[in-house]
């Protein structure tokens, strides 16, 4: 579809091209570009992150789109840039969707909230090779983890899961996401790693 590939390609300026009820255009090819059109919405850096993602880029291991402002006074802690929201997190997860090389996503200080926890759900129960994942110090609730930990009951890629500094209260929800790290443990001497707000790291 070359109008897609112009927009991925050749134009970080574009960001948006109305295309529905156009019967000459498959469905899936409209998505494809707006998926292209929600890249250039965010910062160059970003936008190249994505397209390694999906071209599987077997270099690409690790991701991180956390940003740190600066340090608090007593050097232990600090406050995020929190750039990225819940349509960078879609736009992420849309990617990782077919990815088979990164391992490692770092989303700490940003701006995902239930909705965006719903787009990682989704990726959770297609995505088996994901195996660190750390949304710390978002907005995510207790409606955004209870998504999270429906499709973790069926993901057993995920050994490390770091969440403190989101706004969740539902102790049992806390309780049920170790209960599903500790059951993916694989065949290694390191066991998984969660962390979820108002409790320490745990290494089970």
């Amino acid at each position: 579809f070359e109008l897609a590939n112009i927009v991925r390609n050749k134009n970080s300026r574009i960001t948006d091209i109305r295309l529905g009820g156009n019967l000459a255009i498959a469905p899936q090819d409209i998505e494809v570009v707006d998926f292209y059109c929600n890249l250039n919405k965010f910062a160059p850096e970003f936008k190249t992150a994505l397209l390694r993602i999906e071209s599987n880029d077997r270099r690409l291991t690790e991701i991180s789109f956390t940003e740190v402002r600066n340090h608090c006074y007593n050097g232990t802690s600090y406050r995020y840039e929190k750039r990225y929201d819940d349509l960078a997190v879609k736009v992420l997860c849309t990617a990782l969707a077919q990815n088979s090389t990164v391992t490692r996503v770092i989303f700490t200080g940003n701006k995902c909230t239930d909705e965006g926890a719903k787009y990682l759900a989704q990726l959770l129960r297609v995505n088996i090779t994901v195996s660190h994942l750390d949304v710390a110090y978002n907005e995510i609730g207790d409606e955004g983890l209870g998504e999270i930990l429906a499709a973790m009951k069926q993901n057993k890629a995920v050994k490390v899961f770091v969440f403190d500094g989101n706004p969740t209260k539902d102790a049992k929800l806390h309780k049920a996401v170790h209960a599903c790290i500790r059951n993916n443990i694989l065949a290694k001497e390191e066991g998984p790693y969660v962390t979820v707000h108002n409790l320490s790291l745990i290494h089970i």
